[in-house]
């Protein structure tokens, strides 16, 4: 589950619903910040529009980590706009609309070829990020281990074919991703599978340290949960 369920899992979390975190698949942000090409710094971003996804979405979380990186505040130094898909958000900066956004592979390649540059890569930043993970409800886990085990060696299953038969990935990745040209799907794999998909899905524990503080700005009831006590590492 991406980072918007992750938020709506510790809501629940924090209003009395216990769920575990059994697995990560992908517990490092895979965004680049991109910007319009006549974004040259971050003092030409103040005045300008974001794009990002709902609060507590992945795109909302790590834009807003963004921006405290660049020591600019939403609501005073840019104008944080809420976009709904990464297709639309795609759209607002090829039309203008927005001047900046939080981008993952396959767009990351549309947007260089239109001359829209990188102002931070957070994948080279290497930023804890719980961005996909899957999440059970505490009783599945206490009572049903066998079950949850057997999901997970299946996704560490996947996770090796994945790694070494690049071929039949990518045809899995045209089928859903039937716009990306070859070049966006080798980006998309190479980040996703090669780098960023780990051997043995722990999940995201400094991933959820690095959250919940950004996850706060836009939904205080996650003050009241304790990561620790939500992994299942077991």
């Amino acid at each position: 589950m991406g980072a918007a369920l992750l938020a709506a899992a510790l809501i629940a979390a924090a209003t009395g619903t216990e769920v575990r975190l059994v697995a990560g698949l992908v517990n490092q942000s895979p965004y680049r910040f991109m910007v319009d090409p006549s974004i040259e710094g971050t003092a030409d971003l103040r005045g300008a529009r974001l794009g990002s996804g709902a609060p507590g979405s992945t795109t909302d979380l790590a834009t807003r980590f963004v921006l405290r990186e660049l020591r600019l505040e939403p609501g005073k130094d840019v104008t944080l706009l809420q976009i709904g898909s990464a297709a639309e958000r795609l759209a607002a900066l090829a039309n203008g609309a927005i001047q900046g956004a939080v981008v993952a592979p396959p767009d990351t390649a549309a947007l260089e070829r239109l001359g829209f540059l990188t102002l931070l890569d957070l994948t080279a930043l290497g930023v804890d990020d719980p961005h996909y993970q899957v999440i059970v409800s505490a009783a599945l886990s206490a009572e049903q281990p066998a079950v949850v085990q057997r999901f997970v060696y299946a996704l560490i299953e996947a996770t090796a074919l994945a790694k070494r038969d690049r071929g039949l990935t990518k045809q899995v990745l045209r089928e859903h991703l039937p716009s990306a040209d070859e070049p966006a799907l080798d980006e998309t794999y190479e980040l996703f599978v090669q780098r960023l998909a780990p051997q043995v899905p722990y999940p995201a524990a400094k991933g959820m340290q690095h959250v919940l503080p950004v996850l706060l700005e836009s939904e205080p009831r996650v003050s009241a949960v304790d990561p620790a006590l939500l992994l299942d590492p077991s």
